[in-house]
């Protein structure tokens, strides 16, 4: 997994925004699963507790629609 990489730029990323308090919505493609906490390096373990949102090739259109609301939410609220 290159999330075990110290020098992964996702990893850094997702960390960086995990340690400053930013929103992340974590988007599940092709079937993925949430790793397990355990399985996670610990500055972006906290990343399994938010609740992920499923994007599908089946229902692409219908996912993305749900993803959009979820981003216009935190906007509306951030506002």
């Amino acid at each position: 997994m290159r999330l075990q990489s110290p020098t992964d730029l996702v990893r850094l990323e997702l960390a960086s925004a995990l340690r400053h308090g930013l929103v992340v919505i974590p988007v599940l493609m092709g079937g993925a699963k949430m790793p397990e906490a355990d399985a996670l390096p610990s500055d972006i373990r906290e990343i399994v507790f938010r609740k992920a949102l499923e994007l599908s090739d089946r229902h692409f259109h219908e996912d993305a629609e749900v993803l959009e609301s979820a981003i216009k939410e935190v906007l509306r609220s951030a506002a």
